[in-house]
């Protein structure tokens, strides 16, 4: 009996920790623009592979909605367009789900301004402003190029929103897009809400890599797609979050962890009925 006890005790304790190590796994990228000056961009996610604001582009310490300390009026960056922007490390995507999340404040709508993606020849994905689309302009988009042949193969998922929209002088704005590769699905968020989903119909989904070295914020490498505005608290997760998660990060800055004490809790209602 008491040896069922340890075992069924063993089992959620095993349990807690792989679900952690799973939460923690799945942060692949998070620049949160804390630093006070330079070029150089931290990701917490990869110490050893930071960032870099193009040409002086961009200003740290400019407003924000988190930063070191918590959520202050700091810690983000101004970005000033001129296709130039933040060129950060490649993070291998094309045959994983992902999640983009950034807090983002425009003060001007360029055309097709990217928030983050790797939108230069042959294309592979991006996450951006649709500002094209009058008489509303602001849009969401996201596009997931699929591999083949040729840079000219299409859509896996070509998802822009309808009636919500990134505006000018209203302020910090969170948004983020998911990508569940077993789903096949595509979804956008805004300010912690669903406001677009589309799914591919596609037999294959693996998205074409352009074999780049780096990947982009607030702008593309071969021109245009400038964002101008501030951005703060850009992740980037191997899995597709859920609702929870994102609103998570609105208002705490990271995706909640198992819970020890409630699994915890749980053992202890094992134990107690055997």
């Amino acid at each position: 009996m008491a040896f069922n006890h340890v075992r069924a005790l063993f089992a959620v304790l095993s349990l807690v920790l792989a679900m952690t190590v799973q939460a923690q796994a799945a942060v692949v990228a998070h620049w949160s623009f804390d630093a006070d000056s330079g070029t150089s961009v931290a990701d917490s996610a990869r110490p050893g592979s930071p960032g870099t604001i193009i040409d002086s582009a961009g200003t740290l310490n400019a407003p924000g909605v988190f930063n070191a300390s918590g959520p202050l009026s700091t810690g983000g960056v101004e970005l000033s367009g001129n296709s130039q922007g933040v060129r950060v490390p490649r993070i291998d995507l094309a045959t994983s789900s992902f999640t983009f999340a950034a807090w983002i404040d425009p003060t001007s709508l360029t055309p097709q301004a990217q928030i983050f993606g790797d939108w230069s020849s042959p294309w592979q994905m991006r996450f951006y402003i649709n500002s094209l689309d009058a008489p509303n302009p602001g849009k969401l988009g996201f596009d997931l190029r699929a591999d083949g042949p040729n840079p000219n193969n299409g859509n896996i998922i070509g998802l822009t929103t309808g009636s919500t929209y990134v505006t000018t002088g209203s302020g910090f704005q969170h948004v983020a897009v998911t990508w569940d590769r077993d789903t096949k699905t595509a979804t956008i968020y805004y300010n912690g809400a669903v406001v677009g989903s589309a799914t591919s119909a596609m037999t294959n989904v693996d998205a074409i890599d352009g074999n780049h070295a780096n990947y982009d914020i607030g702008y593309k490498q071969d021109g245009g797609g400038e964002f101008i505005g501030n951005m703060d608290e850009v992740w980037v997760f191997t899995t597709a979050l859920g609702v929870n998660d994102i609103q998570s990060l609105i208002t705490a800055n990271a995706i909640p962890e198992p819970s020890s004490l409630c699994l915890l809790a749980i053992a202890g209602l094992m134990l107690r009925r055997r």
